[in-house]
């Protein structure tokens, strides 16, 4: 049984150098047209990105880009947030297998956060066909053995910020590989609980916070719901909104 959770992942590829894993992979499977799941990682990772286009800090050698290639069954394009719950959680699982009581929650749409602290960020690619989603490129920015990060990147933690001893980056890479390949599909077989787990575990639910609307206006509001699409639902001023990413920011002091 060990064998065949080792094996759910046909190839790994590790980049000493690369612009972007989740290009590179995108280009491979272009070529390769590949039928099982793949994982290319690196520990330098030069043009790596996040939501929005925005730039995903990694030192060199502290931390793990990893991009991982997913064949799905079919999964309708309108149910494209379920992907992002099950990733996520998926995610949050294997976080707190490494370090057991870990505070961590998943921040709307892609962040992993520790506390008020970021340690990983995702970035999902779908291909779609005849409104499905067919396969999926997985992209994990996770903050390893970084301890001194950028003045403009505040709220960021590693998990050698959180308990001090020192990580093989190389079985790490592959042991995150696998959990995410093994335990996304059965995520999304169960749906009621899927959408239930990740409210549960969703950063700023029920809490007031303020968030940046229409680029610059700040508003006290109550996160409340994810809905089917993935919109993020708060209560500002007594009335339900829906946000997608473009539109909502998060202050985090």
């Amino acid at each position: 049984m060990a064998a065949a959770r080792f094996n759910i992942i046909q190839r790994y590829i590790y980049l000493k150098t690369v612009a972007s894993t989740n290009l590179f992979l995108a280009d491979y499977v272009s070529k390769n047209n590949p039928l099982a799941k793949i994982a290319v990682y690196s520990f330098h990772q030069t043009e790596g990105t996040g939501q929005i286009g925005r730039k995903w800090f990694s030192g060199v050698n502290k931390n793990i880009s990893l991009s991982l290639y997913l064949p799905l069954a079919q999964l309708e394009a309108i149910q494209h947030f379920k992907l992002n719950m099950a990733i996520a959680l998926s995610l949050k699982e294997w976080l707190l297998a490494q370090i057991p009581n870990l505070d961590v929650s998943l921040k709307w749409p892609n962040d992993i956060y520790i506390g008020n602290k970021k340690i990983a960020g995702l970035l999902i690619q779908n291909q779609i066909r005849s409104s499905k989603i067919i396969n999926s490129i997985i992209g994990v920015g996770l903050n390893v053995l970084e301890t001194d990060f950028p003045q403009d990147i505040p709220n960021a933690t590693s998990l050698i910020n959180l308990n001090n001893r020192d990580y093989n980056l190389e079985s790490l890479s592959v042991q995150l590989a696998q959990h995410i390949a093994e335990h996304t599909e059965n995520k999304l077989s169960d749906s009621y609980n899927l959408k239930q787990n990740y409210l549960s575990s969703l950063y700023g639910l029920n809490q007031t916070r303020q968030y940046i609307i229409n680029e610059n206006q700040e508003v006290e509001g109550i996160i409340k719901e994810i809905d089917d699409h993935g919109y993020l639902k708060i209560l500002i001023q007594g009335k339900l909104h829906s946000f997608n990413h473009h539109q909502i920011e998060f202050v985090i002091s």
